[in-house]
């Protein structure tokens, strides 16, 4: 609006220096004129809003995993790279133990009830800053930011309890009971790269699946042996 008023203003002053009467029409158009311009300027930036938020909503939801809103693949993989070169941190990789045999039994709208379902249970375990995404089928993984291997533990027992401690209600059928196995690893403490840390909670989730399931398994060196 400065540039117009600055655009308008000489021919407002030219018309006020002149001696021709008929000049003044340009001071009387004048107020039209900048309520005009101002009423353009005004639906080009909500224009702009919208068409800007709708790009970021779209972006949003390209990252989100349609069912539970947890963050998928795509999503984790630029949280990660916000998080950049955060120290402590730690990966929590976790998958249910015997959601096939919900599916199988009691169908598909089943299974997506309770995968909704373990996604709210485990948004009220984590802190604000934690980062949960659903990676396909029944895979979860936690990214914990300025987390020391004590803290991690907690947080993964406490996921391991909210998992299992109370069936999940579905439609149409009595409630259902399912487990889950943790696997987890720290950084700095296990490696100091981030993709090598996703590595390493993967092969200490295979390690708990692998004593029995149903539990919280941190990495250790001797289990890539």
């Amino acid at each position: 609006m400065l540039l117009v008023c600055l655009c308008d203003l000489p021919f407002v002053l030219g018309a006020l220096a002149t001696a021709n009467p008929w000049y003044l029409i340009l001071v009387a158009m004048t107020p039209l004129f900048l309520a005009g311009a101002l009423q353009i300027v005004t639906n080009y930036k909500a224009a702009m809003v919208r068409a800007l938020t709708a790009e970021r909503t779209n972006l949003e939801q390209s990252r989100r995993d349609p069912l539970t809103r947890l963050l998928n693949r795509g999503g984790l993989d630029a949280a990660l790279v916000a998080l950049g070169s955060t120290e402590p941190l730690a990966i929590v990789a976790m998958d249910l133990d015997g959601f096939k045999e919900i599916n199988d039994t009691h169908g598909h709208a089943a299974g997506d009830c309770v995968l909704e379902k373990v996604a709210t249970r485990m948004r009220a375990v984590v802190q604000d800053d934690d980062v949960i995404a659903r990676l396909g089928g029944d895979e979860f993984l936690a990214v914990l930011p300025n987390r020391s291997p004590a803290s991690a533990k907690e947080t993964a027992d406490r996921l391991l309890e909210a998992i299992c401690e109370q069936p999940y209600a579905i439609p149409n059928a009595p409630p259902v009971a399912i487990g889950i196995s943790i696997g987890y690893a720290c950084l700095p403490e296990d490696t100091r790269s981030v993709s090598r840390l996703r590595e390493y909670a993967d092969e200490a989730l295979y390690v708990a699946k692998g004593s029995g399931k149903g539990l919280a398994a941190r990495y250790r060196m001797q289990q890539a042996a």
